[in-house]
This record gives structure tokens, sequence and C-alpha cells, in this order.
């Protein structure tokens, strides 16, 4: 499955601020005494069942801190994609797209669109979303059911 290789061909992500600092502090009960924190707030895909050639959509939002109050920080957000090898039975890794990006403090929201090529193999998939940011990260997985209807 060469095409998980090229998984930045096949998606098209966005990234934006939902909520400042303070914001996020307020509805979080962040404190300055937790120090650095990344946290992935949820993570979806829908559908969660779809044919070769079809199309998901995935929303995430997460937050980062920092209690000296940093302007910007550097983010990485990364999509990695695993197909479950029944024989093996085990999750292969076919491919990730990494979206580096400069932000402020507060909550985001990434939204991401993934074409699966018409030729993929039908069975079990995984994405994975992880956020990363001054040396902490969190993750979350979901899987997806890829069989002609």
């Amino acid at each position: 499955m060469p095409w998980g290789k090229c998984l930045a061909y096949y998606s098209d992500t966005r990234s934006f601020p939902v909520a400042n600092a303070q914001q996020t502090a307020a509805a979080t009960g962040y404190t300055a005494s937790r120090g650095n924190e990344v946290r992935i707030q949820n993570f979806t895909i829908n559908p969660a069942q779809i044919v070769p050639g079809g199309n998901l959509k995935m929303t995430g939002s997460y937050y980062v801190m920092a209690p000296d109050g940093q302007q910007q920080v550097k983010v990485l957000e990364t999509r990695t994609l695993h197909f479950y090898d029944p024989q093996e039975k085990a999750w292969k890794e076919l491919g990730a797209e990494s979206n580096p990006i400069t932000a402020a403090l507060g909550t985001r929201r990434a939204d991401s669109q993934m074409g699966m090529p018409a030729e993929v193999a039908e069975g079990r998939y995984r994405v994975t979303f992880k956020v990363s940011a001054l040396g902490r990260e969190d993750q979350a997985s979901q899987e997806v059911l890829i069989k002609k209807s």
C-alpha cells in the first residue's frame, strides 16, 4: 500500500485557534503550577465506515498551555495511518502527515479531510492524531472500517 507514504497528497488540513489562553485556563482549570501542558480534548472521524475511494472527515481539538505566558509556541500536529494486518495480527504504519505551526497558547481546532484511493484494501484502519509542543505530547486514535458496500 504505497499510497500511505503520500498521506499529505490525499489529505487537506486546517488548524485554527478557538480560545485564547485566559479562556482555556477558565474552561480547563489550568493553573501555572501544572507547568507545560498539551492535551487533546476530542478527536473524531466521520463516517466510521467508508467504501474504497471514499472520504473521511477528521476533527480534533486540543490546548497548549505554559506557565510563563509565552506568546508563540511551536506545535506539531501529526496524523498517522495504520492498517490492521489480520495475518500477522498487528497494526502496520502506512504513513504520517505532520503540520508544523506557530501558535498562541490556548485551544485550537484541527480539521482534516482524507480521501482513500479506490484501490485501497478493505479492512480495519486506525488514524492517530498526535500533538507535540513544549516538550510534551498527547495523542488520540480512532478506527475506521473500509469495506465495499
